[in-house]
């Protein structure tokens, strides 16, 4: 078997996991410099790679939960071309991202652990390489092009440099609220390819939208059921054409960057958590999907 070693894809989490553990929060996070996909794992995580045999195609990782049950739960033709390269156990995870450093060419992990309330960043072989600490309930985590850290914590938005030094903060700490500079609830977090910060406002029903200095700049989305608003969104993902996926509670939504709704779809359960791979491949739900969901 070829071994392919993990340079753009960390990572989606397997199918039978997310089956197995009955958890709406079962997705996983591929994200690359521009973070175009967000992940909600879960406590007591073991972080691990799984790499297809491919050959021009990319390249995936898979945090998995707690053992090796999702990959033994595989049919057997999946399981044919992927092998475990790694894993490491992160206590407390929650979200994740990975980035190629521009400069040295090296990749890193980045994991929130909520339960902790700090950033661990790894690198690929599962070093530690620092913690950052000082967050409230950190949800999500996505790194832009420069290495600029956006963390969505319970009641704001963060960012910090690769030595973990606080830049900015976004909302009003541990307290939230409703207004344009407020978040409740913040999970969700991702870069789009024009440098914007997307986040998914569960208890606002709605995506802010900050750029890289923190400064708000719109929002869109209500609560309700009909297309073009939300329950409680979850994850963000940017496909290759620039078009957003969204998960809630209920669906799976694609918007344009300015808010304009496309279309929305819940087949096989498409929700929650979401992201995506480079050739727009989606993963939503505990399932591989195309990328009209």
């Amino acid at each position: 078997m070829k071994r392919t070693t993990v340079t753009t894809l960390v990572a989606n989490l397997c199918r039978a996991a997310a089956r197995r553990l009955d958890r709406a929060f079962a997705g996983a996070t591929r994200t690359d410099s521009r973070s175009r996909g967000t992940s909600r794992i879960g406590e007591l995580t073991s972080t691990g790679a799984l790499c297809p045999d491919v050959t021009g195609g990319w390249s995936l990782a898979v945090l998995l939960i707690g053992s090796f049950l999702a990959v033994a739960s595989l049919p057997a033709a999946e399981q044919d071309n992927w092998y475990l390269a790694d894993e490491w156990d992160v206590p407390g995870a929650n979200g994740v991202a990975y980035e190629v450093n521009a400069t040295t060419g090296k990749g890193r992990i980045y994991v929130t652990c909520g339960g902790q309330n700090l950033l661990r960043v790894y690198e690929t072989n599962g070093t530690l390489v620092r913690e950052i600490s000082g967050m409230y309930y950190p949800r999500d985590v996505a790194v832009d092009g420069n290495g600029t850290i956006y963390v969505a914590q319970r009641h704001r938005v963060s960012a910090y440099d690769q030595n973990g030094n606080n830049l900015w903060n976004f909302g009003s700490g541990n307290h939230g609220g409703s207004g344009n500079g407020q978040v409740k609830d913040a999970n969700g977090i991702a870069v789009s390819p024009a440098g914007e910060l997307f986040v998914a406002d569960y208890n606002n029903h709605r995506i802010q939208v900050l750029d890289r200095n923190g400064t708000f700049k719109r929002n869109f989305g209500s609560n309700g059921s009909d297309p073009g608003q939300f329950n409680s969104p979850i994850g963000i993902a940017f496909l290759p054409d620039g078009t957003m996926a969204i998960g809630d509670q209920s669906n799976l939504h694609f918007f344009q960057t300015d808010g304009t709704f496309i279309k929305r779809t819940n087949a096989d359960g498409a929700k929650s958590w979401v992201s995506a791979a480079p050739d727009g491949t989606i993963f939503s739900q505990g399932r591989l999907r195309d990328p009209d969901g």
